[in-house]
């Protein structure tokens, strides 16, 4: 005769993971045996962005072996935004990420035109100045920003071109040197020196901020050639002059045999 035989379910006691952050409190929820449930972002006064406010059911609840915990974590907590008015667009951008916790990717440039102000001034701004934003909610930073012109950059250094490209707010990313002797070939480490000999796009266009498109310049790489010629502009103006000399000797003792 087969006798079978039923086992209650162990309960297990819900750990506090109040104030720990979401990896360690998943972690330690796993071990004790229980599923990790449903996560959601509240906000809470008393505990930092990303923490641990609480779980549901509650720490110290008793729960059958792997029945799932909630848990609620404190969102980053929200902030009357800074006027950007008529300040460059980076340093916009670096105090919403830096200051206030907001990840770039929910900061937007919108780029305008205008007569009055600079390329990549903010003019413009949503949500506006005073108004409260929270930085884990799913609305965009909407920056208004002047367009940018490309700058005329030949007969710069190579050195002296990057320099005015990035301080106008350009990824040295978007930044590709080409040896101007084949317009083709990429220089993956041209000389800080190199002379630019041609750009793209061309002086005058607008560059977009937000665009990852490359900013092309074409850069000399035959330095030496430029010695090379003075060089011999310099050996044959010496012959030159040798032989002026030579000239003036012979018609010296010309006149002297006279």
């Amino acid at each position: 005769m087969t006798y079978l035989v039923l086992t209650k379910p162990s309960t297990i006691s819900v750990p506090d993971v109040s104030g720990d952050k979401l990896s360690t409190a998943k972690m330690i929820i796993r071990k004790s045996g229980l599923k990790v449930g449903d996560v959601q972002k509240i906000e809470d006064d008393n505990v930092g962005a990303g923490k641990v406010v609480r779980t549901n059911p509650s720490a110290g609840s008793k729960k059958r072996e792997g029945s799932s915990v909630d848990i609620f974590v404190a969102s980053a907590k929200g902030f009357k935004m800074e006027d950007y008015t008529g300040q460059d667009y980076k340093d916009a951008i670096d105090n919403l990420t830096n200051n206030y916790g907001v990840s770039r990717d929910s900061i937007v440039l919108k780029e305008v035109s205008s007569d009055d102000y600079s390329g990549g001034t903010v003019i413009g701004q949503s949500p506006k100045p005073g108004k409260t934003y929270h930085p884990s909610s799913d609305k965009k930073i909407t920056l208004k920003v002047v367009k940018v012109t490309m700058p005329n950059l030949k007969n710069s250094t190579y050195e002296e071109a990057v320099s005015t490209l990035t301080a106008m707010g350009i990824s040295s990313s978007r930044i590709k040197a080409y040896d101007a002797s084949d317009y083709s070939s990429e220089i993956s480490s041209p000389s800080s020196s190199s002379l630019v000999v041609g750009q793209s796009p061309y002086y005058g266009n607008t560059v977009s901020l937000s665009s990852n498109d490359d900013i092309i310049l074409y850069v000399s790489t035959s330095g030496g050639s430029h010695s090379g010629s003075s060089s011999s502009e310099s050996s044959s103006s010496e012959g030159t002059t040798s032989s002026e000399a030579s000239t003036d000797s012979s018609s010296s003792a010309t006149t002297t045999s006279h």
